[in-house]
This record gives structure tokens, C-alpha cells and sequence, in this order.
């Protein structure tokens, strides 16, 4: 078996106290790389390497080429697979510790992909995916990529070697897709600013809220003093000293002793930073996120009809592409807002929506606590959708959005649901296909469980599918919110 030593990939990349990348495969030749095998241990196919160009849907990992198995082309009736992807053996015999990088995509039924390791005498699977991660009901075009590392330390053998497995469970599944793989060691001292966790969005934010975050002690030795600091929309830096112990690999949550202010409504934005003595990487020491401190609205009954702006609604983008917006309808069939001039609709200048968009319409805080009987929610909407595909829906949260529960069923309430046999995984009951004529319709429901909340949040969601599109989407307005 043909070996590739750490020799040449030292002399490939300059020695300093930084990580190094001693192996990288990224599949930009659109054909299997040199010294990469193919294993098939049950059925007749084999992964395939390109950018998915022609697939259905079509799609990559980040836009160019890939290693992947589209199985959802292969049809019914196709034999069982189960397929590997063996990378080139790696002599990492010389190393102390070591990290098994990649990126990859992955839609089942009840698929697995699975990693296994050579031992120097046997294969030992070591990471293994088989539910849908973070693109739940929808392809390529609607799906982030997820990154895996894996500690390969036990494995630093004269005779390394990483197998990729896809098993389609004798089933008619979606897809797996790998690209961006790496061996890594981990420079000597390296801290990392990982991801914001205080304060998060919420209702009434007050003059007091705590900053906080993780650190990520991504080198070998361990970190036991460190300065971190902040500033909230570019303005003053707040810096502390932490005495802590965060080992190799591990993390810590490093939290301010001064607080922030976040009484005013609006979208504040928190940089957090850490620097440690001897670190070389300062491209991964700072963090920024967002937090948006939402108003609150008491006493019913609510009406909003945008035409003095967003009156406190806020979209997001959840999926790839595609956002609800607020202005002027300019479709075919949605051409015009209910009332006034403006409307949130799911594309407010294009013809079609995108394919794969997942995207959120939230109001502001409610507060209902002063209600003992659950209040009704009214609003007008148009739709064209994909039917059984694409949709729109309504749901509704008690705890400022940590948490949504849909609202209704069909059958219930006015004008309320069209369908409830999606083949979309994403979607259960809501509005799909064509409104009335493909007309303004006025729907409305009771907010079940909402009275006696101070932090209830409202919101529309838009959903489609990966593919098939010649549809407009959907629109909203005249929202309104009023007692039984």
C-alpha cells in the first residue's frame, strides 16, 4: 500500500509554533483525487466527485466540486448500498496529536455516513450521523454545511488511513456529501472566541444585562490566564483578566462582571475578544453577535397595517436564500398589499420564490398576562404556493422565542389551513397552493395558551423545498390581535 510520509508534507509548509495542515483535500479536480480509493461493499454504485451540476435538486457543498452520492436519482428499486471513500494512507507515525477535519451535507430516511479509522490493525468507526442535522426538509440549495473535527491522536500510526461510508439502509434515501477534508495539528497555545451566549434576544431587555461567552482552547497546553473583552456597537472596550484552567480542547464560559445596557428597543451588536500570551492566531480570538432587544406591546386590541413601517415585525433568513420583505408587492397574482400600500411578503420584486428558503416573520413581545380567556389572532393573506411542497404557517411562543408550538389545524378557526399531507419533512399543517382565486382571504384563530403570558411572540414562516418552482409565495397584512 502506497505511503505519503510527514517528510514531504513538512516541506510543503514552513514550521512555526502555528497549527499545521499537513493533508488537505478539497476535490476541486471534480475527479477522484490521486491516491483516494473507492470500496463498494453491497450494490453496484460508487460516490461520484463534481459540483451536482445536473443533480436533482442540484447543488454542492460551497460551490464547486465535492465527493457525493446523490441517491435520490438513483430512483426506487435500487439495490442496497453501502459505499466507502478511502483516503490515501498517511505515515503520522512522528506526531504527538493530531485532528481529522471535514465538511459535509447529509438527508435521510434512515441513511447513515459514518468515519472509520485504521488502528494499525483494524477499522474502528468513530463518528457516525444518521438523522437529518441542521437542513431538516430540505436539498442543497437550503442546507449549511456541517463541520466535523475529530482528535486522531490514538490513531498516529505508520499506517493512517480515514474511510467514508454512506449506507442507504437498503432504502430509497437523499444524499451525502464530503469536501474540505484536513489532517491538522494543533498549534502549541491558541485561544479562540467561540460563540456569544449573553445576552440573547428577549422581551423588555433591561440597563443590566450580563455579556458572556465561550472560549475554546483549540492548542495543546493548557490555558490558565487570559484578558477578554467587549464593546457593544463599536463603542468602549471593557476588558477583564480571568484566572481559570480550560484544558486542550475544552471550553469555558467567560462572563463580564460589568453589565450592558439593552433598555431601548432595537438590534444591538456585542464583540467579544480574547487574548492570550503566546497565541499566534489572532484571526480566531474575536466573536460578534447580535441581540435584538424587542418592545413590548400591552393592551388589546392590537392592529398594525405597516403603512408606517415595520411597526416592530422583524424578518430573518433561517435557510440559505430567500427573506420575507416589507414593501409594495410587484408579482403577477400578488401585485398589490390588502390595504394602504404595504405588505410582508416572501419575495417582494421577483416573480418566484426561491427554492430552499426558510424565513421568519416575528412581531414584537405581546404582553397578555392581564388575560384569563386566550385572545384571537386575525390577519389577511395571500399565498400561491407549490401544493404539498411549499407553505406558509403560523406559530406562536410563550418565552420571548426561545420556544414555538404551531397554531391550529386544519379545519379550525376562519379561513385557516388548506392542507395537512405535505411531502415536505419540514412542514405539518398550514397554507398551501393558491388562496381563493388567488386572492386576499382573512383568516383567523385563537392563540390557545397565550393568556396569563407576558412574553408572547408571534410569527409567519415560509417554507420551500429544493425544487420544481413557478410560484409567487405568500403575503401578509392587517395583522391584528383582539379578546373573544
Amino acid at each position: 500500500m502506497k505511503h505519503i510520509s510527514l517528510i514531504a508534507a513538512f516541506a510543503l509548509l514552513a514550521f512555526s509554533t502555528n497549527a499545521q495542515v499537513l493533508f488537505e483535500e478539497n476535490f476541486n479536480g471534480c475527479a477522484i483525487p490521486t491516491d483516494w480509493t473507492l470500496e463498494t461493499t453491497t450494490g453496484d454504485s460508487a460516490w461520484t466527485f463534481g459540483d451536482n451540476a445536473a443533480g436533482t435538486p442540484a447543488g454542492s457543498v460551497n460551490g464547486t466540486c465535492m465527493a457525493y452520492f446523490h441517491d435520490d436519482d438513483y430512483g426506487d428499486g435500487t439495490s442496497a448500498l453501502i459505499i466507502d471513500l478511502n483516503s490515501p494512507v498517511w505515515d503520522l507515525s512522528a506526531l504527538d496529536t493530531a485532528e481529522l477535519h471535514f465538511d459535509y451535507m447529509f438527508q435521510t430516511l434512515g441513511a447513515s455516513f459514518s468515519v472509520a479509522l485504521w488502528n494499525g490493525a483494524n477499522w474502528d468507526t468513530v463518528w457516525t450521523v444518521n438523522a437529518n442535522p441542521a437542513c431538516t426538509g430540505v436539498f442543497f440549495p437550503g442546507c449549511t454545511a456541517e463541520h466535523v473535527t475529530i482528535n486522531i491522536s490514538n490513531y498516529l500510526n505508520a499506517d493512517f488511513q480515514a474511510k467514508f461510508i454512506y449506507n442507504d439502509a437498503n432504502d430509497w434515501d437523499w444524499y451525502v456529501a464530503l469536501d474540505n477534508v484536513n489532517i491538522y495539528t494543533p498549534p502549541t497555545d491558541d485561544a479562540v472566541a467561540q460563540t456569544g451566549v449573553s445576552p440573547v434576544d428577549g422581551c423588555g431587555m433591561s440597563a443590566t444585562e450580563t455579556v458572556s461567552f465561550t472560549v475554546y482552547n483549540n492548542g495543546q497546553n493548557d490555558i490558565t490566564d487570559l484578558d477578554c473583552g467587549y464593546s457593544l456597537n463599536g463603542g468602549a472596550a471593557i476588558i477583564e483578566t480571568f484566572s481559570t484552567t480550560i484544558p486542550s480542547a475544552g471550553f469555558e464560559t467567560i462572563t463580564f462582571t460589568i453589565p450592558v445596557d439593552l433598555s431601548i428597543a432595537g438590534t444591538y451588536v456585542i464583540e467579544a475578544w480574547v487574548t492570550l500570551v503566546g497565541d499566534p492566531d489572532a484571526t480566531n480570538d474575536t466573536v460578534a453577535y447580535s441581540i435584538e432587544s424587542i418592545p413590548v406591546i400591552s393592551g388589546l386590541p392590537y392592529f398594525e397595517d405597516f403603512e408606517s413601517g415595520n411597526g416592530g415585525w422583524l424578518a430573518e433568513m433561517a435557510g440559505t436564500t430567500g427573506i420575507w420583505e416589507l414593501g409594495d408587492p410587484e408579482g403577477n397574482n400578488i401585485d398589490t398589499a390588502y390595504s394602504g400600500t404595504n405588505a410582508w411578503v416572501s419575495n417582494l420584486n421577483d416573480l418566484n420564490y426561491p427554492n430552499g428558503m426558510l424565513s421568519y416573520l416575528y412581531s414584537p413581545c405581546m404582553d397578555l398576562s392581564g388575560l384569563v380567556i386566550d385572545p384571537i389572532l386575525g390577519f389577511s393573506i395571500i399565498f400561491d404556493s407549490e401544493f404539498n411542497y411549499d407553505a406558509t404557517w403560523v406559530e406562536v411562543s410563550n418565552d420571548a422565542g426561545v420556544t414555538f408550538s404551531l397554531v391550529g389545524n386544519v379545519g379550525e378557526g376562519t379561513n385557516w389551513y388548506t392542507n395537512d399531507e405535505f411531502f415536505n419533512a419540514a412542514i405539518d399543517q398550514a397554507f398551501s397552493g393558491p388562496s381563493t382565486d388567488t386572492s386576499w382571504v382573512q383568516s383567523q384563530h385563537i392563540l390557545n395558551g397565550t393568556a396569563g403570558s407576558s412574553s408572547v411572540i408571534i410569527r409567519f414562516v415560509f417554507a420551500s423545498d429544493g425544487s420544481v418552482n413557478g410560484f409567487e409565495g405568500s403575503a401578509i397584512d392587517d395583522i391584528e390581535i383582539f379578546e373573544q
